[in-house]
């Protein structure tokens, strides 16, 4: 039975993408008959829930040198070679994001014979012109990423689009594996509950409800903001409903800058996971723009998709070939704000084409993104021993 130890730099109940994935992996890796430890940091809230067949392990402290040897002698008690499952993004293991040490700690490990599996979810920094500050870090982030690269088995990557980014500092014979990152929102269905929330914000008129799921940082909110103010003026049967952390936040500041739209913008607030499902499957469509793109790194897009939701999203440099030729969701270059709302209101205005679109969304999902496409390709790649 294989053995896994997921070292990660959050977990549940701390919030975050990289807990909300460690978790629901580690239990997936279970539920395949997979012993699995995970290895965090200590959180003060409240405690985990039970996940059957996963062991958890809060000893990571603040990735401390001191936390790491304490670590390290814990994972010295279990069966060699030790299978590490590393979740990397640069800025999660303390030190303001510069914590070579832990990387050396790493790379420590797999000399002495542990097999280190990565899966980064995102690289590193890039350098600015106008920003000696970031430059720093960055090149610092190329140290950390190569110490790990020349230490590891495998590879996996969130999008391909990290693959020649990360080459230069990878020996040449190491590959790179496409690891999809799968929704992180289970599916619960109660049309009955559905039907009520929609009814909440849309009472019994004939409205549609335009949802976003997101965290609503400025990228995002610059792109969404002006295309709702212009589908919300354009269909006046229009409403807007917005779910994730500071959704509430987004809905208030938007209604202040519009009163015209006032009762039209609302806010889920803060939701458990059945309550977010039950949220999506009151909307009639999810706008989803992204400024690099629709990939498959945005677990806020594979919530839609893995609901059978239609989806308008955007085309970007980040974004995957497939996407375009899905036909799973209505897309716009991520520069063009004027087909992104065009791209909307047709949506609204056709229910056929959102039937069509959410049935071919769940679909293209299954094929590409869901939990059992993961699991076997993180299990069936080949080991590369690394340097």
């Amino acid at each position: 039975m294989p053995e896994w130890h997921i070292i990660t730099c959050e977990y549940p109940p701390r919030m975050g993408g990289v807990a909300d994935y460690s978790y629901l992996l580690a239990g997936e890796l279970a539920r395949r008959g997979d012993s699995v430890h995970v290895w965090y940091p200590p959180d003060s809230a409240d405690p985990l829930p039970r996940q059957p067949g996963v062991r958890h392990h809060p000893e990571m402290g603040s990735f401390s040198p001191r936390d790491l040897r304490h670590a390290g002698a814990l994972l010295e008690e279990f069966p060699h070679p030790r299978r590490i499952l590393l979740q990397w993004v640069p800025h999660g293991y303390g030190r303001r994001s510069m914590n070579l040490a832990f990387c050396r700690w790493i790379a420590a490990r797999a000399r002495k014979g542990d097999l280190l599996d990565l899966m980064i979810h995102e690289p590193f920094l890039s350098f600015s012109a106008k920003s000696w500050r970031q430059n720093l870090p960055a090149a610092l982030h190329r140290v950390m990423t190569s110490t790990l690269l020349k230490a590891a088995n495998r590879v996996f990557i969130s999008i391909p689009a990290w693959e020649p980014m990360l080459r230069p500092y990878a020996p040449p014979s190491l590959p790179f594996v496409w690891l999809p990152i799968p929704s992180t929102v289970p599916v619960f269905s109660d049309p009955g509950t559905s039907a009520t929330i929609r009814a909440r914000y849309l009472g019994d008129d004939q409205s549609t409800l335009i949802g976003h799921l997101g965290t609503y940082g400025n990228l995002i909110s610059g792109i969404l903001r002006p295309a709702l103010q212009t589908v919300l003026t354009e269909c006046s049967t229009a409403n807007v409903l917005q779910l994730g952390r500071g959704s509430d936040a987004e809905a208030q500041l938007l209604s202040s800058q519009h009163p015209q739209f006032a009762g039209r913008i609302h806010g889920g607030g803060r939701l458990s996971s059945r309550e977010l499902s039950l949220h999506l499957a009151a909307c009639d469509l999810m706008l989803q723009p992204y400024p690099d793109g629709a990939s498959s790194r945005r677990t806020s897009l594979m919530a839609c998709l893995s609901h059978g939701l239609p989806v308008v999203s955007t085309l970007g440099k980040l974004s995957e070939d497939l996407w375009g030729r899905s036909n799973a969701l209505l897309l716009a270059p991520a520069a063009s704000s004027d087909q992104l709302v065009a791209q909307t209101l047709r949506l609204l205005a056709d229910s056929h084409l959102r039937r069509q679109l959410g049935t071919r969304a769940r679909e293209f999902y299954r094929e590409h993104f869901d939990w059992p496409v993961v699991l076997n390709r993180l299990c069936e790649s080949p080991v590369t021993l690394g340097v």
